[in-house]
């Protein structure tokens, strides 16, 4: 199955000042084949995101259902640089075959 994923900053706490890369509403939509990490960094993940929540992403791409949440369709997840903390709030939806 293939399916339409979209990345949204939900918040950033910001210890050191303002986060160089992202704010609030900050949103990727990728489609299916466009789920990789050179697709992500181009649309705007910066790359502490992009190593954090890639194995998220590439989960989502097979069918990875996350038990800690209570949608298996979404999930929460940080990116790694502990000044300015971004999360991202990850969801998937299946896309329609033409």
């Amino acid at each position: 199955m293939e399916y339409k994923v979209t990345i949204k900053v939900i918040d950033i706490k910001k210890k050191g000042g303002k986060c160089n890369f992202h704010q609030l509403g900050d949103t990727i939509i990728l489609e299916d084949k466009e789920m990789d990490a050179t697709k992500t960094l181009k649309g705007g993940l910066c790359p502490a995101a992009t190593t954090a929540i890639y194995p998220y992403l590439l989960g989502f791409k097979y069918g990875a259902v996350y038990t800690w949440s209570d949608d298996p369709d979404r999930i929460v997840a940080c990116c790694s640089d502990p000044i300015d903390l971004a999360t991202f709030e990850i969801t998937r939806e299946p896309l329609k075959k033409k």
